[in-house]
């Protein structure tokens, strides 16, 4: 965390001029052809500036403690994901409606949301059909077990003991920044949890998050 908001502070500069001396260029530009390269330059631009906002978000950060109701939360990702979620149905397994972590709505939606993009890419990738299953239900020491599991191909033996570290990924080049596991990881143990990845048999693959629970 704290390198990357060394390298996050490091690129911020340099990107900052970049952009303001592009801006310049393209206000003066005249022929289709500087346009259209300003168009792309501008482009690649904001693609590392986006890249350099997710970095920060992995450095060292107190997460807003608050009341995160479990239920809703999975029910605004399955509306935000509607589209994707034809292919591969989700099914919702909860203890009760009630239940709910220790965490702001707001930090903890993205971490959801992430995880199943991940499961709906990986049975995609295999062209896999299948669904996605969340279960979520309170455990010893005032924990709530969060499990998201595909029907994809899982992930080989040798990448698992790396999943959650920053820049690694399963997808191909220019289809994920390998940012989006270690984001999750550092979220969630941030907010005091654990989070782990496994292979199912014979085959699927499986997330598993330990979150406090709420006492609110």
């Amino acid at each position: 965390g704290t390198l990357a908001a060394g390298l996050a502070h490091e690129i911020n500069s340099p990107l900052a001029g970049a952009l303001h001396g592009l801006e310049t260029l393209r206000a003066e530009a005249h022929s289709s052809r500087a346009k259209q390269h300003g168009d792309l330059t501008a482009e690649a631009l904001h693609r590392i500036q986006e890249l350099v906002q997710r970095l920060l978000r992995l450095a060292p950060a107190r997460m807003e403690r608050g009341h995160c109701l479990l239920q809703q939360t999975m029910e605004d990702v399955q509306v935000f994901l509607a589209a994707r979620l034809q292919a591969h149905p989700l099914k919702l397994e909860m203890s009760s409606p009630d239940l709910a972590i220790a965490a702001a709505p707001g930090d903890f939606f993205p971490v959801i949301l992430n995880l199943v993009q991940n499961a709906c890419d990986a049975m995609d990738s295999a062209s896999a059909n299948g669904n996605i299953t969340i279960r979520c239900k309170p455990i010893e020491a005032g924990l709530v077990e969060i499990c998201i599991e595909d029907q994809g191909p899982g992930v080989s033996e040798d990448l698992l003991p790396h999943l959650f570290e920053p820049f690694v990924t399963t997808k191909d080049v220019g289809k994920g920044t390998g940012l989006g596991l270690a984001l999750a990881y550092a979220t969630v143990r941030q907010l005091g949890g654990s989070l782990e990845a496994k292979n199912l048999q014979p085959s699927g693959f499986a997330i598993q998050m330990r979150v406090p629970v709420s006492k609110e």
